[in-house]
């Protein structure tokens, strides 16, 4: 099964904005699933462990590091909307596109893995 990495904007300006981010990163990603794909969506691998940056050597850095790390074991990236406004999900499509992944953008759609 190929895998897919669902990048999209997770932080907002209120905690229900965070949350339909989140829920946003969910929903595509079980239409991926649909569409046989496995997605890998960092909105809930890691969602919530902002608390944490103040522990020593986490912070934003090392969140953007591990979901890069995530976009390396995957076979595409699927691109949420809003992509535009959250500087963690540019970093992720440029480093697709230094490992020539294929990159989906919802507003064409959701892929078949097939293709």
């Amino acid at each position: 099964m190929k895998t897919i990495y669902v990048a999209g904007p997770y932080r907002a300006h209120t905690p229900s904005g965070v949350l339909a981010n989140r829920h946003t990163a969910e929903i595509c990603g079980m239409r991926l699933c649909a569409n046989g794909w496995a997605p890998y969506i960092p909105h809930c691998n890691l969602g919530g462990f902002e608390i944490y940056d103040g522990i020593e050597g986490l912070c934003d850095k090392v969140w953007l590091a591990i979901g890069l790390e995530w976009v390396h074991r995957c076979d595409a990236v699927f691109v949420l909307h809003g992509w535009e406004h959250s500087e963690g999900t540019k970093a992720e499509i440029t480093e697709a596109k230094l490992i020539d992944l294929p990159i989906y953008y919802q507003k064409d759609g959701f892929p078949d893995a097939t293709d």
